[in-house]
């Protein structure tokens, strides 16, 4: 059984984790019974493409309750309904949940497994508790509440290697393992970036700098690269700016910016974020300290593509020291800079386009995904008594 919070026709990371972990479990043989809240997100793919993207995952999905839940409610309702519909799925031989800091997946699998007698492994896309500190108290309860249950789990998967100190000094686990993000390179070959261009209308001449995905968060300072854009164009008056899956940040002043070359096209089917990754010259991850391992950045690294991303913003092992990313101050003039020294120099951009790609190479979700398996599979050995825990009680009896 799998739960998530997040998945389709939601347009973000924390879909796309999920999308490929359980697809590839499932065509590894596993029976999957993915189990998400019918919430009307704010950042979704139309109906017809939601659906065409589903039919690529071989898992059982089960969206409840029947009828849209406003975004608002979706946090405090959707733990009831993933409750219920958890309780009636029969035969399950361990719970995956995803974590996130402000909802209570997390609980929802802890009362299940009390109630099963079935291991629990967690996987967080996001660990930082301060994420939401502008929101409402409930968030920040959450946050509180959700990290005092990670020891109750039989297993903790976080992204970075990083995130196992941090988390360590924070909960009373000791049983956290890395999981990181991943890519499917299998998606973003096979298309030239001249017929790229030309199915999108981009001039084969015209430098399309280009972000993807969500933008309108404040850790992304997405307004660091908009005030840099008038700066590129004074040296490249044909480049355009593109923003692909989600909406700019609101109260965001644009007043310097020719809106005929900067485009805003909100969440987008896969196919075509595809081609404006072919079709790109400079690609653009998070510009804050957010320390992360994005899906985006790792789509442009597979997709042999320079990056311009921000100070501690993508973890080092993409970074690699400037060897895969420019990493930059989030400050226009930096980011300009940096965009111009590629746009520059093509040799420049290819090289650091190739190195990106091997990097790439090294986090396939075929590859995670085994590596989760042998997680879930050691889990339910130790549940069962058939393999060492550790000499510590088995997490089960510890929460009951």
């Amino acid at each position: 059984m799998f739960l998530s919070y997040y998945y389709l026709p939601h347009a973000g990371g924390g879909t796309w984790s999920v999308y490929y972990l359980s697809r590839h479990l499932a065509l590894k043989g596993n029976l999957i019974r993915l189990i998400v809240p019918n919430v009307r997100y704010s950042s979704s793919f139309d109906s017809a493409s939601s659906k065409l993207i589903e039919v690529g995952n071989p898992s059982l999905l089960l969206r409840t309750p029947s009828f849209p839940m406003p975004r608002i409610l979706g946090p405090a309702l959707s733990p009831l309904f993933l409750l219920v519909n958890g309780l009636r799925v029969k035969g399950i031989d361990i719970i995956l949940c995803q974590f996130h800091p402000h909802h209570f997946v997390l609980l929802v699998g802890l009362l299940l497994r009390r109630i099963m007698r079935r291991p629990v492994v967690a996987r967080a896309d996001d660990i930082q508790k301060e994420i939401g500190t502008r929101r409402p108290f409930y968030a920040k309860l959450m946050n509180l509440v959700n990290e005092r249950f990670i020891r109750f789990t039989s297993e903790f998967l976080v992204v970075l290697p990083e995130d196992v100190k941090i988390l360590g000094t924070r909960s009373k686990t000791s049983r956290i393992t890395v999981s990181p993000n991943g890519v499917d390179l299998s998606e973003l070959a096979g298309i030239s970036k001249e017929d790229a261009r030309s199915y999108l209308g981009i001039g084969q001449k015209t430098k399309l700098i280009l972000f993807v995905g969500r933008s309108s968060g404040l850790e992304y300072r997405t307004e660091a690269l908009i005030g840099a854009f008038p700066i590129i164009q004074e040296f490249f008056p044909d480049s355009v700016l593109f923003f692909v899956g989600d909406r700019v940040p609101y109260g965001l002043r644009l007043d310097a910016v020719n809106r005929e070359s900067f485009r805003v096209l909100g969440p987008t089917n896969r196919n075509e974020i595809r081609k404006f990754l072919a079709a790109a010259d400079v690609c653009v991850g998070p510009l804050g300290p957010t320390n992360t391992m994005p899906s985006k950045v790792l789509e442009y690294m597979a997709s042999g593509k320079p990056v311009v991303t921000g100070i501690r913003s993508v973890a080092d092992c993409l970074a690699l020291n400037h060897f895969n990313c420019v990493c930059v101050p989030p400050e226009p003039m930096a980011v300009a800079n940096a965009i111009l020294s590629i746009l520059e120099d093509e040799e420049y951009g290819r090289k650091l386009g190739s190195n990106a790609r091997l990097t790439a190479e090294k986090f396939s979700w075929a590859d995670i995904a085994t590596d989760l398996e042998t997680v879930l599979l050691t889990s339910i050995s130790r549940m069962n008594g058939s393999g060492p825990y550790n000499g510590e009680s088995s997490p089960s009896s510890e929460f009951a």
